[in-house]
């Protein structure tokens, strides 16, 4: 078990027994990791931040009626994947944009270079039709877990994730060769 995750443990029993502190601590650590993640499945800030509310309400009472959590990150992860999915259910919609936002504010070239760059690896990345690829590249890559976090999130093996993980890879590469 590594550092963080007896931290989290002791952060999620803590809360158990009525630490409101703990609870905060879990809800500061995991925020904004949730979010982007939220954000990266839905484009829609108010949505994603409905959805990661949803999901720190949902995770509360799960902490209260005291069931074993054996990993509180993949725990977050999966309520949020839930809720979105969930959400695009009864939307019946199945396509999840990827589209990022530039914003309004005026940026250093530098800085815009790097948008830029990501907007291309988003693009690339919402062409990709098989949804598990989506998923494990963006839980990858961009939230940066291990192979084994996402086997936890997905209930999957960390053979089958890493297999998916490089499949998705070599599909990213192909749909990147078409925007150069």
């Amino acid at each position: 078990m590594s550092r963080e995750e007896l931290t989290d443990k002791i952060l999620v029993i803590k809360a158990r027994l009525g630490d409101k502190q703990a609870f905060a601590s879990i809800y500061n650590k995991y925020v904004s990791k949730l979010y982007r993640f939220a954000y990266y499945k839905t484009s829609s800030k108010e949505l994603a931040e409905d959805i990661v509310s949803q999901t720190f309400l949902k995770a509360w009472e799960r902490i209260v009626v005291g069931g074993q959590i054996r990993s509180l990150q993949a725990l977050l992860y999966k309520i949020t994947r839930n809720l979105i999915i969930d959400y695009y259910r009864s939307k019946q919609s199945t396509e999840v944009s990827l589209e990022y936002d530039l914003g309004e504010k005026d940026e250093p070239r530098q800085e815009l270079h790097a948008n830029i760059d990501q907007d291309l690896i988003k693009q690339a990345v919402s062409s990709i039709e098989n949804s598990d690829h989506k998923e494990i590249i963006i839980l990858r890559y961009i939230e940066d877990l291990s192979i084994r976090e996402i086997a936890k999130i997905l209930d999957k093996s960390p053979g089958n994730v890493r297999i998916v993980c490089h499949r998705a890879i070599t599909e990213l590469k192909e749909r990147l060769k078409d925007y150069r």
